[in-house]
């Protein structure tokens, strides 16, 4: 689907453009499940890269963050689906799935959330959990 809507783009545009959110109206429940494997996969880069290489750190984020804003227009239609990212082992996963649910709220999403606030996460994670598990409770 990414390669289908970014047909035609030149690389500086595929690279630095925006992310086809577009793609989100193609999805299916497969395609969900391929998001979260690139959002593992991005992750894992991103922690393997050194501190200097900040350029690497934004092209990953650009990426993490069009995948989370797909995510968000899914959020009702594959809520279990997507609430399995809040069990990865990739800390940044687990970030933007509660992203979107934040910014897309879902009431059944509302026991994921709580059972991932339950864990052992940091500061900002918790915070972004927090206020996606109180956007869900009040949709």
């Amino acid at each position: 689907l990414l390669n289908r809507a970014q047909k035609g783009k030149d690389l500086q545009e595929r690279s630095y453009g925006k992310f086809p959110t577009e793609i989100a109206d193609q999805c299916k429940e497969a395609e969900v499940l391929e998001i979260l494997q690139c959002l593992d996969t991005l992750g894992k880069e991103k922690e393997n890269l050194p501190d200097w290489d900040g350029d690497s750190q934004d092209d990953i984020w650009r990426a993490q963050k069009g995948f989370s804003e797909t995510l968000e227009k899914l959020t009702n239609k594959y809520t279990e689906q997507i609430a399995l990212g809040l069990k990865s082992e990739v800390p940044d996963t687990t970030f933007w799935i509660a992203h979107a649910f934040w910014k897309s709220p879902s009431a059944n999403a509302v026991q994921a959330l709580t059972e991932y606030l339950h864990q052992e996460i940091g500061e900002l994670h918790r915070k972004v959990a927090s206020d996606a598990l109180e956007a869900c409770q009040k949709h």
